[in-house]
């Protein structure tokens, strides 16, 4: 039997994941074989009706590193 703890990620996750394919497959298909560039402002995924939560991500891609804000 699951704990409840891996039961509620398993299920954030079973929720999250088909939100999510959309727009991988459309950011899939605009960068493949393009140079990566950083983002120009920070990335927010709270729009209104909710309190944003700060978190710090580091991005590591095959030739550089960096840190980046986003707001969810």
């Amino acid at each position: 039997m699951l704990s409840v703890a891996t039961s509620r990620l398993y299920n954030n996750w079973h929720t999250v994941i088909p939100t999510i394919i959309k727009p991988y497959l459309h950011y899939l298909a605009e960068t493949i074989g393009k140079p990566l560039t950083r983002p120009d402002a920070m990335l927010i995924g709270c729009h209104g009706g909710c309190e944003p939560k700060r978190t710090s991500l580091l991005c590591l891609h095959f030739d550089c590193m960096f840190h980046t804000d986003i707001f969810v």
